[in-house]
């Protein structure tokens, strides 16, 4: 394997690519904090739902040009 960036690869980056993936599917989020450990639904939305605030929305959105 040539790219080093695999040997860094632990159990949070994992979990947090598969919890990533089931909320873009859009999994039951009350089901998914249940059976992978998360204790706070907001923590779970805040991070793989995408549910910012409309100023964190804003924010990212100036850091990429073409969205204005």
């Amino acid at each position: 394997m040539t790219d080093d960036g695999w040997r860094c690869l632990d159990f949070h980056n994992l979990r947090r690519t598969w919890a990533t993936a089931l909320a873009t599917a859009d999994a039951d989020p009350l089901l998914m904090i249940g059976c992978n450990g998360w204790n706070v639904l907001e923590t779970f939305l805040e991070h793989y739902r995408g549910t910012y605030s409309p100023e964190a929305q804003q924010r990212e959105r100036e850091k990429v040009a073409w969205l204005g």
